[in-house]
């Protein structure tokens, strides 16, 4: 009995630890196939990773070659028809610039100034002509009279003009007088901020000492004093400024400069031609009108010169000689002119003169540059007479030759001829007076023969 409790009691205390040990069995293989799931979706979100970082490496760089096309296609298409001038103060000294550019019916100009430079006033005018600039007695231009002007009372870095060029055609040129009176920046102390900052930092130069006319400035406070830049704009010497290419009479520094009223390649071009080949007139009148045309850009105005080159009709004889030039304001699409004709009593086939245009100022000419002009006869159609005006000498002696003059009236636009003879009177043919001669014949208006 003693022997079987023992033993039982020996299998009693193995049965916990193999129970155990068949617990972390299951429990170690429950880890071991748990880490192989995680690590493949581990492994599984690392590629699904991989992929997406893929996909936006690729979508930045289509992004980035839309994006870089698309600006070079915005650069092609640029069009640049501006003139820029630097500004020039005593001395010679460079200071900025003016820029003017036509944009659509505007004409642009713009004042900038180089670093540590500003503006206080400037004054402009712009002319097509350079008795458009308002000039003194002495030659000098007089800024006061200037059609545009500015006044900042806090100086800037620059100034924009807008100016309509409507009233000027494309090719004109234009006077530009550009003035401006500039300042050099001044330092002194802050008066904005008071002896510390406001990060509560004291104000102290490169050198840490006292700043007698230098920027101050902390390093925690730079934006702040940039936006300030402490300036005593007040204390500042003013200059004049002038855009200058030619200088006015006697002047050391005033002057101007020219720029062409040019359009960018891509705009619409103005084209100008006649509204027919052939215009077609009566000789008595009233005079003949001649319609020139205008299409494509309006915007601006435009000019032409037109003339007359005679053909069959000629200048003083047939019509009036005519030659000028036709203004197109903008938006207008049509202009005339008028041919005068001369009216005679000759009967006169159709004639006809040239219509030329010429020199577009602020267009172009159309393929009917050229035209026609038929000037139609009033004149009746009369049929030719012929007759017998003279005969020299009258009366005649035996043996002595005598002459007939025969004459044509009426229509003389073609030839003709006439037969002659003599007829017996008291004298008789053939034996005193001769055998009969040839038709005497009369070419296009002629009026006589013999």
């Amino acid at each position: 009995m003693t022997s079987a409790f023992f033993l039982a009691l020996f299998l009693f205390s193995m049965l916990p630890a193999a129970a155990i040990a068949s617990g972390d069995h299951h429990e170690r293989s429950y880890d071991k196939h748990w880490s192989k799931k995680e690590w493949s979706k581990k492994d599984s979100f690392e590629k699904w990773s991989k992929k997406s970082w893929a996909k936006k490496e690729n979508y930045k760089k289509e992004w980035s070659k839309k994006k870089w096309s698309g600006k070079k296609c915005d650069k092609k298409q640029k069009c640049d028809n501006s003139l820029s001038i630097p500004l020039y103060v005593k001395g010679g000294k460079r200071v900025g610039k003016v820029t003017v550019r036509l944009d659509g019916g505007d004409l642009k100009v713009s004042y900038k100034v180089n670093e540590g430079w500003y503006i206080k006033q400037t004054h402009l005018q712009v002319a097509d002509s350079y008795d458009g600039l308002p000039l003194k007695v002495d030659g000098s231009p007089d800024v006061d009279a200037f059609q545009y002007s500015s006044k900042h009372f806090t100086p800037v870095k620059s100034a924009d003009f807008t100016i309509s060029a409507s009233q000027w055609p494309l090719g004109t040129d234009l006077y530009v007088a550009a003035e401006a009176v500039v300042i050099t920046k001044t330092f002194g102390k802050c008066k904005q901020h008071s002896a510390k900052s406001s990060h509560g930092k004291k104000h102290y130069s490169k050198k840490g000492k006292k700043d007698y006319g230098k920027k101050h400035y902390s390093d925690d406070d730079d934006d702040d004093h940039k936006h300030h830049d402490h300036d005593n704009y007040g204390k500042a010497k003013e200059l004049q400024a002038w855009a200058v290419v030619e200088k006015f009479p006697g002047q050391a520094l005033a002057g101007y400069f020219i720029y062409t009223l040019e359009s960018c390649d891509s705009v619409e071009k103005s084209v100008i031609q006649f509204s027919d080949a052939i215009y077609t007139v009566k000789e008595e009148g009233p005079a003949a009108v001649i319609t020139v045309v205008r299409t494509g850009n309006l915007d601006l105005a435009a000019s032409v010169v037109f003339t007359t080159i005679d053909g069959s009709a000629v200048n003083g004889a047939d019509y009036v000689f005519a030659n000028g030039v036709l203004d197109f304001a903008p938006g207008e699409t049509s202009a005339q002119f008028e041919i005068t004709t001369i009216d005679d009593t000759e009967v006169e086939p159709v004639e006809t003169l040239t219509l030329e245009l010429s020199n577009p100022l602020g267009a172009e000419l159309g393929q009917q540059k050229t035209a026609t002009l038929e000037i139609e006869d009033n004149d009746e159609v009369t049929a030719a007479v012929i007759a017998i005006d003279r005969i020299v000498p009258n009366p005649v002696n035996e043996g002595d030759t005598v002459v007939v003059y025969v004459t044509r009236t009426g229509d003389l636009n073609v030839d003709a001829t006439v037969d002659f003879g003599t007829l017996d009177g008291t004298a008789i043919g053939a034996t005193q007076c001769g055998a009969p001669a040839t038709p005497v014949p009369f070419d296009y208006e002629q009026v006589g023969g013999t």
